[in-house]
């Protein structure tokens, strides 16, 4: 699976240090992990050139104040371009009000909520195991992640619940 982690900055010389973390972190998950900086400066359509080359099962955005809007945009434009690629957020501007969020914005697959290091490493675990059991078609769904969480994704009524989609 590969994953485009994209980051997009006020300015070029300011560097997103979350989405090297994240990579650093999930660096021994067996994942193809990218990263694709950008800062609001550039073109959308130069930007979703960018990310739609890379082929990419699933672009994560890391979102904050100064970009949560440029984000949603490229996320509904790479959507109409590319439906089959997952599209998911992450960062202070996304986490404190996901399920609204998610419910505004259909473009958006998932939300990393918590420490996203641990929550990006758990998701691939987690989607590593589904699928090996499980084919393309099967899908959790939760709210934030984190292992205490994760017992709750399947009740006994057999409801996904939360607010993640594991792919």
């Amino acid at each position: 699976m590969k994953i485009l982690l994209t980051a997009i900055n006020a300015k070029y010389i300011h560097a997103n240090l979350a989405v090297y973390s994240l990579a650093a972190y999930a660096g021994d998950s067996g994942a193809d992990i990218k990263i694709a900086e950008y800062t609001i400066n550039h073109q959308k359509e130069e930007i979703l050139k960018g990310i739609y080359m890379e082929k990419a099962d699933v672009v994560a955005f890391s979102c904050y104040i100064w970009n949560i809007e440029f984000v949603l945009e490229i996320a509904q434009l790479l959507k109409r371009v590319a439906p089959q690629t997952k599209v998911w957020l992450g960062g202070p501007e996304v986490s404190y009000d996901a399920k609204a969020l998610m419910a505004a914005h259909h473009e958006i697959d998932g939300i990393m909520c918590g420490e996203g290091e641990e929550t990006f490493k758990l998701v691939e675990e987690i989607r590593d195991i589904a699928n090996k059991y499980y084919d393309d078609e099967y899908h959790f769904t939760g709210g934030s992640v984190n292992a205490l969480d994760m017992k709750d994704t399947v009740t006994q009524d057999n409801y996904l619940v939360n607010a993640i989609s594991i792919i």
